[in-house]
């Protein structure tokens, strides 16, 4: 029985994920200014920035395959559908398609200031070891970085409903260690106008 239930843990675990180390409160930890955040990549390299929603659909991902058949719509897990997507557009940029979004709104200058406030600004003050799991990783928000060109050359994964953020970028830290820090960011896509995906749309 006790090798059966560590089996599951360790399933639960590797398909949904968990997110560390939200036990202490947020605050303000840093006053850079707003030409110093946006010193630091993908912000450097952004001239534009949206704030988007994804309903997944098997249709979508099947529209990034090149062999249809590989994809078994009876193997549709609902959660796997966004993250995979991302996976390949990451191979392929170009192949980007605005029409596979139900929502898409652009930053201005303003929600651009409050989006690197949060992240460089907001933080913990003290330390903690404390860790808050989530067991249902079904994101359906993101953050899409494009460069001068209006080129995709970045991206968040956001599932709020679990408290996770997947950059693309594997060396960028959100900073994302703070209780409320998460809920910040979710306000402000509200703020923006995103609906779907944000736990008072749930």
């Amino acid at each position: 029985m006790r090798v059966s239930l560590l089996i599951l843990f360790f399933f639960l675990k590797m398909n949904f994920g968990f997110a560390q180390g939200y036990s202490a409160p947020c605050s303000r930890v840093n006053e850079f200014s707003i030409e110093r955040r946006n010193q630091n990549y993908p912000f450097s390299q952004s001239k534009k920035i949206l704030f988007v929603s994804y309903k997944e659909s098997i249709e979508k991902l099947e529209s990034f395959q090149r062999k249809k058949s590989n994809i078994n719509t009876e193997d549709f897990i609902y959660g796997q559908i966004m993250p995979k997507y991302f996976k390949y557009l990451k191979y392929d940029y170009s192949r980007y398609d605005p029409d596979c979004f139900e929502e898409k709104i652009e930053l201005n200058e303003d929600q651009k200031n409050e989006l690197t406030d949060i992240i460089y600004n907001i933080g913990k003050n003290i330390e903690t070891n404390g860790m808050r799991g989530s067991g249902c990783y079904a994101p359906r928000n993101a953050i899409l970085f494009f460069d001068e060109n209006d080129k995709l050359f970045e991206y968040f994964i956001i599932c709020f409903s679990c408290n996770i953020i997947s950059p693309s970028v594997t060396s960028f830290s959100f900073n994302d260690d703070c209780t409320e820090k998460i809920s910040l960011l979710e306000d402000l896509f509200e703020k923006v106008g995103i609906d779907f995906g944000v736990k008072k749309a749930l």
